[in-house]
């Protein structure tokens, strides 16, 4: 990896798989009822959120979630759950799914691991949660029953809390049209459900598990809610929020459409449908820090997470990367044009590390028709098939790389106002006070250089 930058790329697996889906290019260009909508309207009724939600995630395939004490990543592909092992990308089990599939809108699906590896929850996009041992992929749970209502009932999030010490755990299921159902159950049994549900619908949540706090946004806002979940009934109890103060007609269409927290829980940013990023002191009153325009110049922001306590990463669709100050100005202080493929994703972080999914996606064009000289019959039979796209994904570690090196050509170029930025990220003092002596020694040889110049005009 060069020097030129502040972090490497560590491949920790990589896995292929083929799907099917539908031609939609095809299908605009030419009508005859958009091809009986598609055979025969198969797709499903999307929510106002989940059908926005989609498009700003652009071409994902599925949901992943990693078990890193176990080395072991979970993924849903074609219908079936596969869980592939870190160290030899090789598949470890194969779970089918008896759910009513759809592979265009697999990635409303949710997915995670217990704390201890032993199950797996995936929340399907009908509203219907089903829990796996990832020991032999047999169905534990299934909440509620399995029906034939092909409405979207999708999670914003699934996740699992208690220690695993206990017999009993606690799996969490939030809805986008803002249910929050709560399970209590062993390997064998469902202890108690209770439910509560928002007064709103939810464009995207965050889980602090060491506090057992959500941070919810309601949809289509600039508002931030946050909830404490306690063992009282009600068993959800609002502390503190931070409400949009700008009435301003030109703002009425921004929303915040993604939040981000950082490692030691004291510093928020919230991603707003503008390219605008906002950081807030997590205190009692969410007291705003700063506020940054991302150039229109650059493509969409489809993620972005803290990598460590002090620095926020943002991905752009088009595969680059910007690193920012994220504790008082979220000033940038390098970005990396297309260093992935389009629309990276986070995917999990640890105390000092991030790991990203790296998706490229092959469509395999079989059998082109020439349109102009095809008859209707030919047209349409050729626009009910489904293509194919190869799939060829990776698991990346993004870790810190030596600084020195970056910093000396940052130096050797004269540009010691970035190098020190960078030693400010990486609390190198002592490399800081080494470029402000070479920046003053130059300043003072031009000076003298300049004042010599003058002297010699006026003699």
């Amino acid at each position: 990896m060069s020097g030129e930058l502040l972090f490497e790329l560590i491949e920790k697996a990589q896995w292929s798989f083929e799907r099917k889906v539908h031609s939609s290019d095809n299908d605009k260009s030419w009508s005859l009822s958009n091809i009986f909508k598609k055979w025969f309207g198969s797709s499903i009724k999307l929510s106002s959120n989940a059908e926005r939600f989609l498009k700003q995630t652009g071409k994902k395939s599925s949901p992943i979630s990693l078990h890193i004490s176990s080395n072991r990543l979970a993924l849903v592909i074609n219908n079936n759950i596969c869980i592939i092992s870190f160290v030899t990308s090789e598949v470890l089990l194969e779970i089918p799914l008896d759910l009513p599939r759809s592979d265009e809108y697999n990635y409303l699906n949710c997915l995670n691991w217990s704390n201890n590896g032993k199950l797996l929850a995936y929340g399907h996009w009908s509203g219907i949660v089903c829990v796996y041992s990832s020991n032999d992929g047999q169905l534990l749970h299934e909440l509620p029953t399995k029906s034939l209502n092909r409405n979207e009932d999708s999670f914003v999030e699934i996740w699992f809390s208690g220690s695993d010490a206990s017999q009993f755990i606690d799996l969490l299921c939030l809805k986008r049209s803002g249910e929050l159902i709560r399970y209590v159950m062993s390997r064998d049994d469902i202890a108690s459900c209770a439910e509560d549900k928002f007064d709103f619908n939810i464009t995207c949540a965050i889980i602090d598990s060491n506090q057992n706090q959500l941070y919810i946004v309601p949809f289509n806002t600039k508002s931030i809610e946050i909830w404490k979940i306690v063992d009282t009934n009600p068993f959800i109890i609002k502390i503190k929020e931070i409400l949009d103060e700008e009435e301003e007609e030109d703002n009425n269409n921004i929303y915040i459409y993604g939040l981000a927290l950082s490692p030691n829980e004291s510093y928020l940013v919230s991603i707003l449908s503008d390219q605008s990023i906002v950081l807030y002191q997590n205190n009692e009153q969410l007291h705003c820090l700063s506020k940054l325009k991302i150039p229109d110049n650059r493509s969409f922001i489809c993620d972005f997470n803290y990598w460590d306590n002090k620095t926020l990463i943002l991905f752009y669709s088009d595969g680059s990367i910007s690193f920012h100050e994220g504790i008082e100005t979220l000033e940038e202080y390098r970005y990396e044009s297309k260093q992935l493929n389009e629309w990276a994703r986070f995917c999990r972080r640890t105390s000092n590390e991030l790991y990203l999914i790296d998706c490229q996606i092959e469509n395999e064009i079989e059998n082109e028709i020439d349109e102009e000289n095809s008859n209707i019959i030919s047209r349409l039979f050729h626009s009910l098939k489904d293509s194919i796209e190869l799939i060829n994904e990776r698991l990346i570690l993004l870790e810190h790389s030596d600084p020195c090196r970056l910093i000396e050509n940052l130096v050797s170029k004269g540009e010691y106002g970035q190098a020190l930025r960078v030693c400010k990220v990486f609390n190198r003092i002592d490399l800081s006070d080494q470029i402000h002596e070479k920046a003053l020694r130059l300043s003072s040889s031009q000076l003298g250089a300049h004042l010599t110049r003058i002297q010699s005009r006026l003699h």
